[in-house]
């Protein structure tokens, strides 16, 4: 589905070191940030960094991937603080911190709110 013209929102991307960062062509209200760190430790300050974005008006979609753990904090952020119903919105992970993919796969699977 393609975006509204007039659709507003944020692309909050994390990354590894600051030298991770990359120059991207951003649509026209999506106001773009980046997010340094990504261990396990750094997982609260990238939720706070979401949790600080100002609600902006109209229908939301949060659409997120990254770290097992994290998605799972993000998505219970949406969910739990925010009333979104999870058809509402994309919240993957690809990949757990200490883990092998096969490990990632089972811990999904087992993840009641994945």
């Amino acid at each position: 589905m393609a975006k509204p013209d007039d659709a507003k929102g944020y692309a909050i991307i994390q990354v590894s070191s600051v030298e991770d960062k990359q120059s991207l062509n951003v649509p026209q209200g999506i106001e773009l940030q980046w997010f340094v760190g990504d261990r396990p430790e750094n997982a609260s300050g990238f939720i706070r960094t979401i949790r600080q974005q100002p609600w902006l008006d109209g229908t939301p979609y949060p659409w997120f991937a990254g770290e097992f753990e994290t998605m799972r904090r993000v998505r219970k952020y949406f969910r739990d603080d925010k009333k979104i119903n999870r058809k509402q919105m994309y919240v993957s992970s690809y990949w757990k911190h200490g883990d092998t993919d096969e490990g990632m796969k089972q811990a999904k699977r087992l993840d009641p709110d994945a």
